[in-house]
C-alpha cells in the first residue's frame, strides 16, 4: 500500500465512497466489517462476497481504515449541527432500503434492540434518503460522529451525505401506513478494530 496522508486518505477513501454503492460506498462498507470483525445485520450470498473481495484488496481496505480513522476523530453532534457545518439547514438525517428478501432478517436484528454498522452513508435530504428505497428508513436521533462525505471528496454535494458508523441501540420502529419501516437509531459507540 503507497503511504498517504491522513488527509489525502481521506480525500481519496471519499472520493472511491461516493463513486457508486456497488463499486464504491459497498465494497469499502465490507472492508470496515472485516477490519472491525462485525456481522452485517442481515445474511445474503452478496454480502460474503463483498467482504472476500473487500478483504483481498489492500486499496479497499486502506480507505475503510482511513474513513474509520475519521470517525473516530469525528466531533458528534446532533442532525441540525451537522446541517450547520455545512451550510445545509436540516435537523433530519437518514437513509432508505429497498424492501427486499432480507425484510425478514432486518426486522429481527431490530428486535434485539442493537444495529451495529461499521460504516454507512446516510443523507440530511429526507428526498435524498428516500430514492435509495421506501422499505425500511433509519433515522438517527441525538448526537453522533460523521464525515461530510461531499466536503472531502468535492463531489456530488446535492445528495448530502454524511459517512458515518458505530454501535446503535434502536429507539423506535413504527410502520406507516404507506408501507415504510421507520426505526430510529440513537449512537452509542465506536466499533472497535479486531
Amino acid at each position: 500500500m503507497d503511504a498517504q496522508s491522513p488527509a489525502s486518505g481521506l480525500r481519496d477513501a471519499c472520493i472511491a465512497w461516493q463513486g457508486g454503492r456497488d463499486g464504491g460506498s459497498s465494497p469499502i462498507r465490507a472492508a470496515a466489517r472485516v477490519l472491525t470483525a462485525t456481522k452485517h445485520y442481515f445474511e445474503a450470498e452478496f454480502i460474503e462476497r463483498y467482504e472476500r473481495d473487500a478483504a483481498a484488496d489492500p486499496r479497499t481496505m486502506q480507505r475503510a481504515a482511513a474513513l474509520l480513522d475519521a470517525l473516530d476523530a469525528a466531533p458528534q453532534m446532533h442532525a441540525d449541527g451537522w446541517g450547520k457545518t455545512v451550510a445545509y439547514e436540516s435537523a433530519w438525517v437518514g437513509r432508505g432500503i429497498e424492501p427486499g428478501a432480507q425484510d425478514d432478517q432486518i426486522r429481527a436484528t431490530l428486535a434485539t434492540g442493537i444495529l451495529s454498522m461499521p460504516l454507512w452513508g446516510l443523507s440530511l435530504d429526507r428526498d435524498v434518503a428516500r430514492s435509495f428505497g421506501t422499505g425500511f428508513q433509519f433515522e438517527l436521533v441525538g448526537s453522533f460522529p460523521a464525515i461530510a462525505a461531499w466536503t472531502e471528496s468535492e463531489i456530488k454535494s446535492s445528495e448530502r451525505e454524511l459517512i458515518a458508523g458505530g454501535r446503535y441501540r434502536v429507539e423506535n420502529v413504527n410502520e406507516t401506513l404507506t408501507g415504510t419501516t421507520v426505526v430510529q437509531l440513537r449512537y452509542l459507540a465506536a466499533l472497535p478494530r479486531a
